[in-house]
Formats: C-alpha cells, structure tokens, sequence
C-alpha cells in the first residue's frame, strides 16, 4: 500500500472552507521520499495521522490501543464553530487508485448525526465509480484491498513504534507489558482471565450437581415394594366397599321414591278440593264472558262510532286553530309591506350623498400623496447631510492618525540610527565567525572521539563488574554442586549402599517385580471368581425370597376374582328388572299420544276397547318424560357399576398373569444362577496353583485372599518406590559430575578475559590524556579571536554557544541596517497620505453646507402642504370614510332584499292556511253524515242480539284485555282439572310398581345410615391410600431428578474436565499466563524481521537472540567482537535506536501482509543527543533508499536544519492553525 493524497478539513485545529490537500506525488515531496511534519505542540501534526485512519476506519489514530473509540471520541475532533468535517485519503494497492472518504455534520438541532464513508475507485478523472457507501459494504471492501488490515494493524504497521520500542529494550522489569502494549497482546490476558474463570465457575457448577444428588431422598427396593403391596390391598377394599355404598344407593332412591309417591298423593287431594271451590268463585265472570260473545257481533259498528265521535271533535280543534293563525298573518303581512317602503326611501337618499363624497375623497388623496412625496424627499436628503458629516468626521480622525503614525516613526527612526552607530564593529565578524566554526568542529572531533572512548571505558569497567559478579556466582555454584554430592551421599548412606553396589542392588529389586508381575494376573483373576460366586450365591437367596413373596401375594388376588364374578351375577339380574320398568313408562306415554285420536264407539288400536272415558283428559307429558329419565339414569347407573367391577375384575386377572408370569421368571432366574455357580467353581478348580509366603491361595477364604493380595500389593509398591530412588540418584550423579567439570571450565574462561579487560582499560586511559592536551591548544586559538571583538571564552564546551551568540548579533546588525532603510521610506508614504487626506476634508466640508441649505428650503415647503390639508379637509381619513359608507349602504340593501323575502313568504303561508280550512270544513261535513246513518243501524242490532238499547250493548261489551284474561283463566282452570286427575293416575301406578318389585323395602333412615358408616370408613382409607400414592410420586419425581442430575453431572463432568484443560494450558487469575505465551512467539517473530533490518543497517554486525524459548531477555551477538552475547544494558545511545528502529520496522512487517511503502514515526526523537540523531537521521536515510516514504513528526529545530522537505504547521490564534509544504 502507498499513499498518494491527503485531505482534511474542519479537524481539530486545520480549518478551511475547501478541503487541504496534500499531494505525496506532487514537488517537493515526490522529489523527498524522507520528510519531516515540524510545529508547535497542539498545531495539528497528529492530526494528519488521524485524518488517515478516520478516512480508512472511521477512527482516529490518537486512538488506537483504546476501547471504546468509536463515535463519540471522533465527534470531538470537528473544529470549534464548524458544522461539518471531512478527510479523504487516495492510495494505490493491488494495482489500483482508490479514495476513501469520511464526513460527519452537526445537524440543525445542534445534535451530531452519524459518519458517512465512502469507497471510490479512481480510474480516471472522469471514470471514478463508487465501490462502497454502506458501513459495512465499504469496512469490507477496505479489508480486501489492504488483505485485512484493521485499524490497530494499520496504526502499527504506518506509525512505527520505535519509542516504544526504546523502553521495551532498556525498561526490563516492564517489558513483558509493554511488549502486551505494543502488540495488542492485552486480548490474550483477558482471554486467560476468562479460562480460568469459566473453569472454576465450571467446576462449582459440578460440585453443586453432586450436592444436589446426595440431598435426594429415595426408598429401597424393600420399602418400595412394600409399599406398592400394601396399595394394591387397600385398593381392592376400597372398590369393595365403594359397591357396597352403590348397591346401597340404589335401595336408598327406591325408598326415597316409595315415600315421595305417597307425599304426592296426599297433596293430590288437596289440590283437587282447592280447584272446586275456586271453579265456583269463577262463575260470574264466566256469565259476562257469555254476553260479550254475543256483543262481539256487533263490536266491529261500535267501534267505528268511537273513532267517528273522536275523529270529529279533533277536526273542529283543527278549524279554530287554523282560523286564529289567518287572522295573524294578515296583521304580520301589513306591518312587514310598512317597513320594506321605509327602507326603500333611505336606501334612495344614500345613494344620491355618493358623487358628491367621493369628489371629496379623490381631493383629500392628492394633497396626500403631495405631503409623502415632500416628506420622502426630505429624508433623502437628510440622509445624504448624515453621510456626508461622517465621512468628514472619519476623514478627520485619519488626518489624526496619520499626525502621530508619523511622530512615532520619526522616534524609531531615531532609535535605529543611534542602535546602528553603537554595533558598527560587528560588520567584520562574518571573518571571525568562519575561523570558529573551523576550530568548533575540531573541537567537536575531539569530544566525540573522546566520548566514545570514555563510553568504551565505562561498557568496559561496568563489563569487568559483571565478569566479578560471574565468578563469585561460579563459586557459588561450585559450592551448590558439592553440597549436591553430599546429598546424593547420604540418600545412598540410607539405602545402606555405597556408588559401587547401587547397580546390583538396582538388577535385583528389577528381577523382584518381574516375578511379582507373573503372579499378580492369575491372583486377581483368583479373587474375581471367588466374588463373582459369592454374588451368584446371594443373588439366588434373593430370589427364592421374592418367589415365596409372590405366592403370596398371588392367593388373595384369586380369591377377589371369585367374589367379583358373583357381584357381577346379581348386577345383571338388576339391570335386566330396570329395563323393563322403563320399557312399560315408554309404552304409557306412546298410548297417551295416541289417545287424542281415539272416537266413542270405536274399537283402540292397541287393547280393543270401545269405550274410552279419559280419552279427552289432559296428560303430563313432561311429568311421565321426568319419570322416565330417572329410571334411565338409574339403569345407566347399574350399567356403569357394572362396567367398574368389569373393569376390576379385569386388571385382577391382569395382576395375577403378571404375578405368575414373575414366578415362572423367576424359577427361570433359580435355574440360571445355580448354572452359574457351578461354572465359576469349575473355571476357579481349573485355575493353576498359586503360592505365595507360603500359602496356598486355592485353600484359603475370599477376605483372607483379599487382605493377602493387599499386602502383596504393599510390599510391591515399596520395591518399586525403592527402584525409583535408585534410578534417580543414579541420573542425578551423572547429571552432576558434568555440571561440575562445565563449571570449572567457564571459570576458567572468565578468569582469562578479567585479564584482558584490565589491559584494555589501561590503553584507553592513555589515549584520553592525549585528547585533552589537544582540547586545551584549539581552546586557545579561539580565545585570541574572540579577544578582536571584547568577548572571552572559559572552556571549550561553550564555543558554539558563542559562535551562535555572535551569529545571532551580526544577524540583528544587519536587520538594523534594513528596518532603517524601511522606516524612510514609510515617512515619504505618511506625507504623501496627509496632503491627500487634507484635499479629502475640505470637500467634505463644502457639500455640507450645500446639503443643509436644501434641507431648510424642503421643510418649508413640506410645513406649507400639511397647513392646507389640516385647513380643507382636518383629521379625515378617506380609506375608514369610504369603507364605513360602504358598509352602510350595503347593509340597507342587504335589509331591503330581506323584507322582500319575508313579505313573499307570508303571503304564500296566507294562502295555505286558507286553502286547510276549505279541506277541513269538507271532511267534517262528511263525518257527521257517516255518524248518524251508523247510529241507526247499530239501533237495529241491539234489538236483534236480544239487548233493550244501544247504550246496554255498548256495556256488554268488555275491554279487549280483560276478555282475554277472563278466557285464560276458565282454559287453565280446566287444563288443571286434566292434570291433577293424569298425576293421580301416575303415582297410582308408581306405588303399585314399587310395591310389586320390592315387596320388602326397608326403611328409608336404616339405608342413609349404613350409607354413613361405610363412607366414613371409605373417606379414612383414601386419605391413606393418597398418602401412599404421594410417596409413589415423590419417589417417581426423585428416581427422574436422579436420573436428570446424573445426566447433567456427567454432562458438566465431560465440560468441566474440558475447562480445567484449558485452564491448565493457558488460564491464570492474573491473565498473565497465555499472554506470556503470545508474547513469547511475538518476540520470536519480531526478533525474526528485527535481524534481516539489522543486517541491513549495520553491514552483517548485529543480531538479537533469545535467552530462552519463554524469556523475554533480549542479547546482542556482535559479530565484531568475534560474536559474543551481550546484554541490552551495554548498548550505547545510537545501538539503542538502531535496534529499536528495526523492531519497530519488524511490528510494520508482521502488523501487514503486503509491504506499506509510507510510514511515520511520531515524537521518537527528543531524547536522543546531537550524536545519536545524526546517526538515526543516516538510518532513516537509507530506508528512504529502499523506496519507502518515512514521515518525521517533531518539533526539534536541528531536525528542521537536517531535512529539507518540511509540511510545516503554524498557529494562528483562536485553536487554528494553517499547513505549508516546503
């Protein structure tokens, strides 16, 4: 990847209306592929990094390695006041020109909406397609183009870490975290954190499981099956008991019905009394019911009479009504003709008064147009009389100006002449100053020569200290190593061996355990049988004890079976009596429906009979239906009890197969397991014979054999912990008798270079008295030179300070001589100025006094317009006259037409009511006609029906309601008769059939008593028996939560172990574990790239090595010192940054797949010195050979002095700052 273009606008302190740009490929930084981003702090050069990164990701660079960086740290970057930002970056990769665009705004609300990206394809400039505007779309194609480069491996693949790099090396005690830091390893800390979190929540999650499983109450076979037992019996009884109170049932609604039959008779009676006397009490009702039957015949007339007398009596009402609303209209009619001709008479006048206002009006309108114009004008001209007295006020306050801008450049004028005549002896120091910076550098030689050496000879003072420090600790170690011996000494002392019998002793115990090894298979296999028979042996007691149990259990349930198939024969015979009762109540009711058809004289279908007395009486139809339904509900319920002992009886035979079933299995089991026995004891006879401490083992009992075998196992145990301490000393000794002579050789070594160091320091002693003496003759050379211009030197050190000072005057010398040149000039400009700005006052001056002299002359003549107006028309107002004139007229008009309206509508009303009366008076005639002709007739009627007048049959007629209610109820007296004599037929019957059936029902209070005791007895026995079924469930429920906890712990065991695995691999409390691991293979890795840089830099000198595979302690091989290892605290300042700089360039390398040809190194300069930078510089130089394009970001003035092409930043006050490129 390479960038090309950058832009940026509204970004912390870069603010501009149009985007900056700044063209990498483009003079002069096309030309300097090394160049340095120089300003002040906080004048935007990290910016331009976060302009990058914004553009790619959305994120600011100043961000990376932070959480949380998203959208509210990058919304505080928009400048301040600005509404908008924006950056843009183009870059080549993989062959192409692309543009990633990012954009974010403050919205009219003040509130910030989300960025925008945008991914666009630069073919040309006209073809540029967009790839990608959603965030998604466009972070996905950004990772194909840089091979999936995200915005932490981009910050550390662009902006190198060297100072980052520089602590990692020197700061030992923290470079495991720095080294975390730099590489984004903190992941990998959280990431054991949490292993060894999950494994311990993990395995509290099992040890609650086992908890859970021990809590869990369950009973033993033995308890379970007694229960189950003891079920099935109180289960039988209770059905038993529960037919009982059936049967019991039964009897019981027989009795109850026997007593309810003769109940109802008695009632029978005295409701057949009670109808007779009320039947008597009827009858004078029934006598006008008669009589108004016979009026009915003439009830139609009678009522037409009614309705004409009523129909008549309304319309005369109507007649009156009507005339009284005539006679008031004609009096509204008259009033309303009076009122509409006044209208019509003022209406006239005001419209003849309209001419004579409106040539009033248009007069009055002239003269004020006259008065705003005058008025229009003199403003116009007061205005100009304003501008004109400021600009002769401004133009004097410039002529001011100008007065003292001249005085004060006048006195600095003056200044400068005099400053210029007491500096003239500096005008020779250029001379002087060439021939100090000649002695300077040699100076500087010297120093830096001599530094070197005193460098050289601290490394090597501090080298000889280590070497010290080594040989104390190889005697140490050499002490270690014989105490080491001695314990190996004494272990043997204890085994009562020396050296020389530990192999014999070694082969023996060796033989021992193979002889054991021989016999410890067949003896298992021995003790195996042995149990296995013992098992068998129980196995088949247990189950002669279950066969006897059985047999047991199976003989009552036989006898129960015997006791049901009787029950069920009496149940039979009962249903089948049931289903004749309700047979015969169905037959009386299909007679009784059949009834209503029979004829007197003829034969009935069903008995043959020709008379028929209670043919036309009423039957209850729904008393018979009720009767009936209770005799079908007794029958179903014969039928259901029926059907339970069925049931029972059903699962008995069930359970007594089952039963049987078991014995047979386990007569079947009986067999097997004697079979079983006996084979075990023929495979334990065929077995060989065993001896062992002088038994044999065939002989003996099984806990004797398990106790032997135990004591075997003991003493075998002891033999191979004994061998195992014998091969251990055995490698120990070896292991320390080469330690030992590695020891003595290395000391040995250290002694020889001790000896060498110490001559070399002598040597560089020498060689510093040498450059001193030379220090002090250039010292004096530059002493006499500064001595011509009165300055004095103490010491060699402050040489350049004074070559800068001198520099420094002569440069303010000549920028004397130029601020002088410059101020006569600016004094022949001031005269000019104010000769032109006296011009300027005068005129000024003039046209003011014209312009006040036409100001007086409009007034007048505006005065003289508002006198005449006031005089010919005074305060009107034409626009509200002429609108209230008219509102006026328009009102009369609206009146008029109103009037009109009304007047028209009275008379079409007059017109109806008199058309009414004309109707009414015709319909009213035709009434009275119709009344009299009808009179007559229904006279002649009441003679006929038999009545004295026609006012007594009027009276003979009832009111409609109360015919109907005096009918009704004759119809229902008569319809109860029917019913109380079909009742007594019925419970005749009833009591007769109960009687027949059940000659000897008992009475109905030693049923209910019975019923009593056995429900009693039944209520306790199922408490009992929903105890039992209780403890069932709750032991179903528990064998499920076993067998569910059992599930999950097996379950939890699998992730558990699972979770402890990982633990033990990567996990620790503090995360530090797998994060050592990451950074361990990090360091291999950077080390890797870090020594082909190296190589590259240094001409094959330099190589960073590993202590260890899991070390982070870092040695230097240097290839001129015959490749010996040194530690990173021997490194000078300039080997420092050497190898910071290609671990940094190796981050670049691992962060990126393909090769980023642009990078930056951010503030990695201020704590180097003069020397050191020079030779970073030079690095930095040589990778720009290598066609990478490195980006300085500093504010060190030497570096501004050392790199030519500079993007320099300047602040200009208020948080901005404005960017050039040099």
């Amino acid at each position: 990847m390479k960038i090309l273009k950058l832009y940026i606008q509204n970004i912390n302190s870069l603010q501009a209306e149009e985007p900056i740009c700044i063209d990498f490929e483009a003079a002069p930084l096309k030309e300097h592929s090394l160049f340095l981003i120089a300003g002040p702090t906080g004048s935007g050069k990290t910016t331009l990094l976060d302009a990058m990164t914004l553009a790619l990701y959305g994120k600011a660079a100043r961000f990376s390695g932070t959480q949380g960086s998203d959208h509210g740290k990058e919304s505080n970057m928009i400048s301040k006041g600005q509404k908008n930002a924006f950056s843009a970056l183009e870059f080549s990769a993989k062959g192409g020109v692309y543009r990633a665009e990012w954009t974010v705004r403050i919205n009219r609300n003040g509130k910030l909406e989300l960025p925008k990206q945008r991914l666009v394809q630069i073919i040309s400039e006209k073809k540029q397609p967009i790839l990608a505007t959603k965030k998604r779309e466009f972070h996905k194609k950004i990772g194909e183009l840089l091979d999936g480069l995200g915005f932490e491996g981009f910050c550390r693949s662009v902006l190198l870490a060297q100072g980052d790099f520089i602590a990692f090396l020197r700061d030992k005690e923290n470079r495991s975290d720095i080294l975390a830091r730099i590489t984004s390893a903190e992941q990998y800390s959280e990431i054991s954190k949490a292993a060894f979190q999950k494994a311990k929540e993990e395995k509290e999650k099992l040890e609650a499981l086992e908890k859970q499983l021990q809590a869990v109450d369950l009973l033993s076979a033995e308890e379970l099956l007694a229960l189950e037992t003891a079920l099935v019996q109180k289960k039988a009884e209770a059905e038993e008991r529960q037919q009982k109170v059936k049967e019991l049932e039964g009897q019981i609604k027989l009795a109850e019905q026997k007593k309810e039959c003769e109940t109802a008779l008695l009632e029978l009676q005295q409701q057949k009394a009670a109808w007779a006397k009320n039947w008597a009490a009827q009858e004078p009702e029934h006598f006008l019911l008669a009589q108004h039957q016979k009026a009915e015949k003439a009830g139609g007339e009678l009522k037409r009479l009614s309705q004409l007398e009523t129909e008549i009596k309304a319309l005369l009402v109507q007649q009156r009504k009507d005339e009284e609303q005539l006679a008031e209209k004609e009096n509204a009619l008259a009033k309303e003709a009076t009122i509409l001709k006044e209208l019509a008479q003022k209406l006239a006048q005001e419209e003849a008064q309209e001419n004579d206002l409106q040539a009033q009006w248009q007069a009055c309108e002239r003269l004020d147009q006259e008065i705003k114009f005058a008025q229009k004008k003199l403003a116009e001209t007061e205005a100009a009389l304003e501008k004109i007295l400021a600009q002769e006020k401004k133009q004097a306050a410039e002529q001011d100006q100008l007065a003292k801008q001249k005085e004060k450049s006048e006195q600095k004028a003056a200044a400068v002449a005099l400053a210029q005549k007491e500096q003239a002896a500096l005008a020779d120091s250029p001379e002087i100053i060439e021939q100090l910076q000649a002695l300077a550098q040699e100076i500087e030689q010297l120093h830096k020569a001599g530094n070197a050496q005193r460098a050289e000879e601290k490394k090597q003072k501090k080298a000889k200290k280590e070497l010290e420090q080594q040989l104390e600790q190889l005697k140490n170690k050499l002490a270690e190593e014989a105490k080491e011996e001695q314990a190996l000494s004494e272990a043997l002392a204890k085994e009562e061996l020396s050296l020389a019998e530990l192999l014999p002793k070694k082969t023996l115990l060796e033989k021992d355990l193979a002889q054991a090894q021989e016999i410890q298979g067949p003896w298992q296999e021995h003790i195996d049988l042995r149990k296995g028979i013992q098992q068998a042996e129980e196995q088949l007691a247990k189950t002669l004890a279950e066969k006897t149990k059985n047999e047991e259990e199976l003989q009552p349930l036989q006898e129960n079976e015997a006791r049901n198939k009787e029950r069920l024969t009496d149940l039979q015979k009962h249903i089948a009596s049931q289903e004749r009762l309700c047979e015969l109540l169905k037959q009386q009711m299909g007679a009784a429906q059949y009834r209503q058809y029979l004829e007197e004289g003829k034969a009935c279908a069903l008995c043959g009979s020709t008379e028929h007395p209670h043919a036309h009486e009423a039957f209850d139809q729904e008393g018979k239906q009720k009767e009936l339904q209770a005799e079908q509900e007794r029958l179903a319920d014969l039928k259901a009890k029926q059907q339970e002992i069925q049931s029972a009886q059903s699962k008995l035979e069930q359970k007594s197969s089952v039963l049987a079933d078991r014995l047979k299995r386990l007569e079947q089991e009986k067999e097997s397991l004697n079979q079983s026995v006996e084979q075990l004891w023929a495979k334990l006879d065929a077995l060989p014979q065993l001896n062992w401490s002088e038994k044999n083992l065939k002989t003996l009992e099984l806990a004797e054999l398990q106790a032997l075998y135990q004591l075997f196992g003991e003493e075998q145990a002891q033999k191979t912990k004994q061998l195992k301490l014998l091969v251990d000393i055995q490698h120990k000794w070896a292991i320390l008798a080469e330690k030992k002579k590695a020891t003595k050789n290395n000391y040995a070594e250290k002694e020889q270079q001790k000896e060498k160091m110490l001559e070399s320091l002598a040597q560089l002693g020498a060689e510093l008295a040498e450059k001193l003496e030379q220090d002090q003759k250039i010292l004096q050379q530059a002493q006499s030179a500064l001595a011509q211009l009165g300055r004095e030197l103490s010491s060699s050190k402050q040489l350049k300070q004074e070559i800068a000072v001198l520099k420094s005057d002569y440069k303010n010398y000549q920028a004397l001589l130029e601020q002088a040149q410059k101020l006569q000039q600016e004094l022949a400009i001031m005269a000019v100025n104010w000769e032109k700005s006296s011009k300027d006052l005068q005129r000024c001056q003039k046209e003011g006094e014209e312009q006040k002299e036409k100001q007086l002359a409009e007034k007048a003549a505006l005065l003289q317009l508002e006198k005449q107006r006031k005089e010919q028309f005074g305060d009107l107002q034409v626009e509200k006259a002429r609108k209230k004139f008219v509102e006026q007229l328009a009102q009369l008009r609206k009146s008029e037409k109103k009037a009109q309206t009304l007047l028209a509508q009275l008379q079409s009303e007059k017109e109806a009511l008199k058309g009414g009366l004309r109707q009414l008076g015709q319909q009213l005639q035709g009434n009275e006609k119709e009344e009299a002709e009808l009179r007559l007739k229904l006279a002649d009627l009441a003679g006929q029906l038999g009545f004295e007048n026609l006012e007594k049959l009027s009276q003979a007629l009832l009111p409609a309601k109360k015919a109907a209610a005096i009918a009704e109820a004759k119809e229902k007296a008569a319809q109860e008769k029917l019913r109380l004599d079909d009742r007594a037929e019925q419970l005749e019957l009833q009591a007769k059939n109960i009687a027949e059936n059940w000659p000897n029902l008992a009475p109905l209070a030693d049923y209910l008593a019975e019923k009593e005791r056995l429900q009693k007895i039944t209520k306790e026995e199922q408490a009992e028996i929903g105890r039992t079924l209780e403890r069932l469930d709750r032991q179903k429920e528990q064998e499920k939560k076993v067998k569910r906890i059992q599930l999950a712990h097996k379950k939890q065991e699998k992730e558990t172990d699972r979770w402890i695995l990982l633990k033990n691999e990567i996990g620790s409390a503090d995360g530090k574990k797998f994060r050592d691991i990451a950074n361990a293979i990090s360091l291999e890795r950077l080390l890797y790239y870090a020594n082909q840089h190296l190589r590259s830099f240094a001409q094959n000198r330099y190589e960073l090595e590993k202590e260890s595979y899991d070390s982070l302690n870092i040695n230097v091989i240097d290839a001129f010192q015959a490749g010996s290892k040194r530690p990173l605290s021997t490194l000078s300042g300039g080997e420092t940054f050497l190898c910071s700089l290609a671990l940094a360039l190796a981050l670049s390398n691992l962060s990126a797949k393909q090769q980023m040809q642009s990078l930056f190194i951010d503030e990695g300069f201020a704590t180097l010195d003069q020397e050191t930078l020079g030779f970073a510089l030079q690095l930095l130089e040589r990778l720009e050979h290598e066609g990478k394009r490195i980006g300085l970001i500093s504010h060190l003035e030497l570096l501004k002095e050392r790199i030519p092409c500079q993007i320099q930043l300047q602040k200009k006050g208020e948080g901005r700052s404005e960017l050039q490129i040099v």
